[in-house]
């Protein structure tokens, strides 16, 4: 799989759960895909992943918006 199809994977489970109800463009979630793609390689396990993803949340938006990190679990497995 490539970087790109990887990316939009991504983008598309992050529209999918849309765990902080912003999904109203059909990319919403692509630069955060982005991002997650470049941190993927460096994760060791879901766990590890799970708090990156609620991380990025956070600085991305705001640690209210992100809400609990237990949210982003499903998006890790």
């Amino acid at each position: 799989m490539t970087k790109e199809e990887l990316t939009k994977k991504i983008s598309d489970l992050l529209q999918t759960y849309d765990v902080i109800q912003i999904a109203y463009a059909p990319d919403e979630y692509s630069i955060e895909a982005e991002k997650i793609v470049e941190i993927l390689p460096l994760m060791a396990n879901e766990d590890e992943l799970t708090s990156a993803i609620h991380m990025l949340f956070v600085v991305m938006f705001s640690s209210d918006l992100a809400g609990a990190r237990k949210k982003y679990k499903l998006l890790a497995t």
